[in-house]
C-alpha cells in the first residue's frame, strides 16, 4: 500500500511557478519571499519566476540576514528575549498597569463622576432655579459649575488616594 504524504509537510525539493504560488502553498508571507529575492538569496529564484523551496528555506534558516529588519535569527531571538525580560521587569516594578486594572479604575472614576453630578444637580442646582429668569439661571449656573468642578476634582482625588486603613476582608 502506498503511503500518502501529510498535507502539512513541506517537501524541500518543491518548485513553485511563482512567488505567489509559493506563498499560498507554504504560508511564507509574500513580502518575505520578495525581500529574500531582493537580498540576493542564491539558487532559490529562477529567471522564469520559479521559486525553489529548498534553497529558500535553507537561506532563511542558516542564520544570515533576515529580509524583514536586517537581523539574523540569533540576533532576533536575543532581541526578543531582552524585550520580554524588560517587559517582565517593568511589570514587576509597577511601571505600567495591566488592562484589567485600568478598565476597573476607569469604571470607578466614571461612577464617582456620575454620582457627584447626580447629587449636585438634585441637591444644589434644581432647588435654586425655581422662579428665576434665564439671565439669573445663567449666573447661578456659572457659580454652580465652578463649585461642581472643584467638587469633582476633590471626589476623584479621594477615590484614587489609597486608603491607609483598608477593610479587613475575610
Amino acid at each position: 500500500m502506498k503511503k500518502q504524504k501529510s498535507k502539512t509537510a513541506i517537501d524541500p525539493i518543491v518548485t513553485y511557478a511563482t512567488m505567489s504560488a509559493c506563498a499560498g502553498s507554504t504560508g511564507i508571507p509574500l513580502r518575505m519571499i520578495k525581500a529574500a529575492k531582493r537580498a540576493g538569496c542564491p539558487d532559490a529564484f529562477h529567471s522564469s519566476g520559479r521559486v525553489h523551496l529548498g534553497p529558500l528555506l535553507h537561506w532563511f534558516f542558516r542564520g544570515d540576514v533576515l529580509p524583514e529588519d536586517g537581523l539574523s535569527w540569533d540576533e532576533m531571538w536575543r532581541k526578543y528575549r531582552a524585550l520580554t525580560s524588560r517587559l517582565e521587569h517593568d511589570r514587576e516594578a509597577g511601571r505600567f498597569l495591566d488592562r484589567a486594572q485600568m478598565v476597573a479604575e476607569s469604571h470607578e472614576a466614571i461612577g464617582v463622576v456620575q454620582q457627584t453630578l447626580c447629587d449636585f444637580f438634585r441637591n444644589e442646582i434644581a432647588p435654586k432655579f425655581a422662579g428665576l429668569s434665564i439671565a439669573e439661571i445663567h449666573g447661578v449656573s456659572e457659580k454652580f459649575l465652578s463649585r461642581l468642578i472643584d467638587r469633582l476634582k476633590s471626589d476623584l482625588r479621594s477615590a484614587t488616594t489609597p486608603n491607609p486603613h483598608p477593610k479587613n476582608e475575610a
